[in-house]
């Protein structure tokens, strides 16, 4: 388990280095794999705080908390990355309507930045019904923004 979240934090951390040294990426390419890497890490985190939230009993508070803490964090980085021009072309399933509706995109952006917030903070309570609402919450955000903004 301890493995797991330090390889999980080693990207996470070189992510946000690699992130946070750009102004733009230096080519198309770059941006579509970080974003789709921060996207796949946001996945899988995700899905393993729904796989605890089923749960009748037995959960794993302390996981639940750390994946929380975790996709809040993710969900801060991937955005620079889908407004690097040209990067609705190629290998991605982003649709053109972030770069044309940057407004509407941006308020998804903030509406999931927010949610996946309340959720690591419900998570911190360990109160399962309290994160059952917020995983919830931030599900929508996802669906509403993929509505939109990604390819058909």
């Amino acid at each position: 388990m301890r493995k797991r979240y330090a390889v999980i934090i080693s990207l996470v951390l070189a992510l946000a280095m690699m992130g946070s040294g750009y102004a733009q990426f230096s080519n198309v390419e770059d941006a579509i794999r970080y974003r789709k890497s921060v996207m796949f890490m946001i996945a899988h985190n995700f899905k393993s705080i729904g796989a605890e939230v089923q749960k009748k009993a037995g959960v794993d508070q302390a996981r639940v908390a750390s994946d929380a803490q975790t996709v809040a964090f993710l969900a801060t980085l991937p955005w620079e990355a889908m407004t690097t021009p040209g990067s609705d072309q190629g290998d991605t399933t982003m649709s053109s309507a972030v770069l044309t509706k940057t407004a509407q995109f941006k308020r998804e952006v903030s509406g999931f930045e927010d949610a996946t917030q309340k959720m690591a903070i419900a998570a911190e309570t360990g109160e399962i019904d309290k994160v059952k609402g917020a995983f919830g919450a931030v599900a929508g955000t996802c669906k509403s923004c993929h509505g939109g903004f990604r390819k058909r």
